[in-house]
C-alpha cells in the first residue's frame, strides 16, 4: 500500500495560498483536464450527470455497469483512444484517472450512510430482476446493512473512494471485487476526499450542483427536474432509534467519511458564497 501522510484528516494549509475554494478551483483547472464522476449508487448521481453533461456535448463517456473491467482494461491499454473524452462517469473505483493520457480530476456525491443503505435495500426489494432480489427479500434492513457477503453495499463509499487499484490490473480488480472496506481503505478514502476528489453532499443537492458549477467553470447546467427518489420506501423516521443506530454502526467507516467530507463541503460553500440550509 502506498504510504500516506501521518495525518490525513487535516491537509496542511499554506497561510499564503488563499482560501480552500481558490486552491481547489486552481487544482481542478485547466480546461483540457478530463472530469471523472465516481458515481456511488443511490446518491442522486444520475440526476447530477444529466445536469452537467451538457457542458461536454459529444465528449462524454458513460462507463458500463456490466463488464466494467473490460472497459477499464481497454482504457488502460489504449489511453490515446480516450483523449477526446472530457467527462467520464460510472460506478468505478477511484484512480481511473491514472490510466488516461489526459490530466484528470474526480468528483463524487456522498449521502448519509443510513439513508443510502435504506434506499439500496428497498431498491433491490422493489426490482424483481435484481440479482440479489430473492435473497434480500428475505431480510430486514438491519441484516442487510450488516451483511458483508456483498461488499458493494457494506461501507460502499469508503470502498470505492479508498480502492487500492494501482494500474487496474486483473489481479487488482479481482481483489477489489472481493474486498470489504477496512481501516486501510478508510485512510485512503479520507486522504482522497481531502486532497484529490471534489465532493458534493446529496442532502444538499442544489448547493452541490452550484459548487460544481462555480469550481469547474461549467457554463451549461440543467437545473430543471429533481432528484430521483424511491417513493416506495419507508421514511427514516418510521424506523426505531435502535434500528437506525444498528445501521449507522454497521456503516461506521462511511459515517466517518461522510462527516469529514461534509465539513469540507460546508467550508467550500461558505467561501463560494453558497448558503447551505
Amino acid at each position: 500500500m502506498n504510504e500516506l501522510p501521518e495525518t490525513t484528516r487535516h491537509i496542511p494549509k499554506n497561510p499564503n495560498s488563499g482560501s480552500l475554494f481558490d486552491r481547489v478551483k486552481k487544482q481542478l483547472l485547466p480546461e483540457k483536464r478530463t472530469l471523472i464522476f465516481i458515481h456511488i449508487p443511490k446518491t442522486a448521481g444520475t440526476t447530477l450527470v444529466r445536469r452537467i453533461k451538457l457542458n461536454f456535448k459529444n465528449n462524454a463517456l458513460a462507463l458500463p455497469t456490466d463488464n466494467l473491467r473490460s472497459k477499464i482494461e481497454n482504457i488502460r491499454d489504449f489511453p490515446n483512444d480516450y483523449e477526446k473524452y472530457r467527462f467520464i462517469h460510472g460506478h468505478c473505483p477511484h484512480g481511473l484517472g491514472r490510466l488516461l493520457a489526459n490530466d484528470s480530476k474526480s468528483i463524487t456525491l456522498l449521502r448519509d450512510p443510513v439513508e443510502r443503505v435504506i434506499s439500496s435495500f428497498y431498491h433491490i426489494k422493489r426490482f424483481s430482476q435484481h440479482p440479489l432480489h430473492h435473497e434480500v427479500s428475505k431480510m430486514n434492513v438491519v441484516d442487510f446493512s450488516q451483511n458483508q457477503h456483498w461488499p458493494q453495499f457494506y461501507n460502499s463509499s469508503t470502498r470505492l473512494l479508498g480502492a487500492e487499484m494501482g494500474n487496474f490490473s486483473l489481479e487488482e480488480y479481482l481483489r477489489f471485487n472481493k474486498s470489504i472496506a477496512d481501516e486501510n481503505s478508510y485512510a485512503r478514502a479520507e486522504f482522497a476526499v481531502n486532497s484529490e476528489i471534489l465532493v458534493g453532499i446529496q442532502e444538499h443537492f442544489e448547493e452541490s450542483t452550484l459548487l460544481f458549477k462555480r469550481i469547474l467553470n461549467l457554463k451549461n447546467i440543467d437545473m430543471t427536474g429533481s432528484e430521483m427518489i424511491n417513493r416506495n420506501r419507508p421514511r427514516t423516521n418510521e424506523f426505531s432509534e435502535r434500528e437506525i443506530e444498528k445501521i449507522r454502526e454497521s456503516q461506521e467507516l462511511d459515517q466517518r467519511l461522510y462527516e469529514v467530507a461534509k465539513q469540507r463541503f460546508v467550508t467550500l460553500c461558505d467561501q463560494a458564497e453558497i448558503e447551505v440550509a
